[in-house]
C-alpha cells in the first residue's frame, strides 16, 4: 500500500497563508446535522456537557437519532460551529485554523480510477488547535487549553478540490 503523508505549514516561506488551501476550506460544505459520539461510559466519561445529559436521554432526542442541528461558518481563518439540540438548547464553538496541516493520501488498491487518471486516493486533512470560545451548552466545558481535532475525509486524485472531501468523522 502506498501512503503519502505530508505534515506541512499552511504558510509559505514568507509566512503568508497558502491561499489555495484557505480557499478550499471556504468551499467545504458541512451537513446540517451532527451526531454526538459517546463511548459505552456515556456521560460518566465526559466533562462539561452535563446540561445535555437529561436532554440526550429524553424521548425528543431519541426520536432525532441523537443529532444536533448544525450551522457553520469559516471566516477570517476561523471556524464557528452552531449546534442546536432537538429540545432547543444551543451553543457555539469557535476555533482558529491551525498553522499546521497533516495531510494523508492513500492508494487503497480498490481498482477505482480517479477522474484525472490514476487511482482514486483516500484523503484526509487533519487540523489540531485550541478552541477559542464556547457559548451556551458549551460554555462550562471550554477551559483553556481546550483543544480540537478536526478531520476532513474523502476520495479523489492527487489534486485537492472541495468536492473530494465529503466526510468528517462523527
Amino acid at each position: 500500500m502506498r501512503v503519502l503523508f505530508r505534515a506541512r505549514s499552511l504558510h509559505d516561506l514568507d509566512g503568508k497563508t497558502d491561499v489555495n488551501n484557505v480557499e478550499l476550506l471556504h468551499e467545504l460544505k458541512f451537513d446540517q446535522t451532527a451526531a454526538l459520539y459517546m463511548t459505552a461510559g456515556g456521560f460518566n466519561n465526559m466533562k462539561g456537557l452535563s446540561d445535555l445529559e437529561k436532554d440526550f436521554e429524553s424521548e425528543s432526542w431519541a426520536a432525532s437519532s441523537g443529532e444536533f442541528d448544525l450551522a457553520n461558518t469559516f471566516v477570517a481563518k476561523t471556524w464557528q460551529f452552531n449546534f442546536k439540540t432537538p429540545t432547543g438548547k444551543s451553543g457555539t464553538l469557535t476555533f482558529p485554523m491551525s498553522a499546521q496541516l497533516a495531510q494523508f493520501k492513500v492508494d487503497i488498491h480498490d481498482g477505482r480510477p480517479s477522474g484525472g487518471g490514476g487511482p482514486l486516493l483516500y484523503k484526509e486533512w487533519r487540523f489540531k488547535g485550541n478552541v477559542t470560545s464556547g457559548t451556551g451548552i458549551f460554555k462550562s466545558s471550554i477551559i483553556p487549553p481546550t483543544t480540537y481535532f478536526l478531520v476532513f475525509q474523502g476520495r479523489g486524485n492527487d489534486c485537492d478540490n472541495a468536492e473530494d472531501f465529503t466526510h468528517w468523522p462523527h
